[in-house]
């Protein structure tokens, strides 16, 4: 029984994570476009909200990924390994490469002028690494979903988070090539 709600409360989760992200990437994209200063305020109260649903799905997953590895499945399955140290490294990506992007640009709009958008703020809603992070985080958690359904062995599991961070890089392409112009 407390099994099966771990497993509930952890798909609640991944289904949270996955929203939050689609918000983010819906965010950013408009910021890309906006004209205004007001505009990037606007988006930037948008992505905050969404930030603190980032900590609690995280949280959910987390916990109740852990209470099922350590009652059922063990620390010896392939899959569960690969993706806990995915999870992690796609975290720490989440919270200190976009989120602190994210949360710079929400303070660069709030320090401007009403008007166009300064040559300061765009750099920051134009950052490479911000586009590419953002790619690789969103078809990372996609490979870990995919080690979460499939349950490969250690091969199997190490080339899908790779493939999965590949094809992360290169949905971001398009957003890097457009930054360059």
């Amino acid at each position: 029984m407390l099994y099966s709600l771990a497993l509930l409360l952890h798909i609640v989760g991944v289904a949270l994570m996955f929203a939050a992200l689609g918000v983010d990437l819906a965010v950013h994209s408009r910021m890309r476009r906006a004209a205004t200063v007001g505009e990037v305020r606007t988006l930037s109260q948008a992505a905050g909200s969404v930030d603190r649903l980032h900590g609690i799905s995280g949280l959910i997953i987390l916990v109740a990924g852990i209470y099922m590895a350590w009652t059922s499945w063990g620390w010896t399955t392939p899959w569960i390994d690969v993706a806990l140290i995915a999870y992690l490294i796609g975290a720490v990506l989440g919270a200190g490469v976009i989120g602190e992007r994210m949360r710079a640009i929400g303070k660069g709009a709030a320090a401007a002028a009403e008007g166009p958008v300064p040559s300061e703020l765009a750099a920051k809603i134009h950052d490479r690494t911000l586009a590419l992070a953002s790619g690789i985080v969103t078809l990372w958690l996609g490979g870990i979903l995919y080690l979460m359904v499939v349950k490969p062995g250690w091969t199997g599991s190490i080339v899908a988070t790779l493939v999965a961070a590949v094809i992360g890089y290169l949905v971001a392409r398009p957003a890097l090539r457009a930054e360059l112009r």
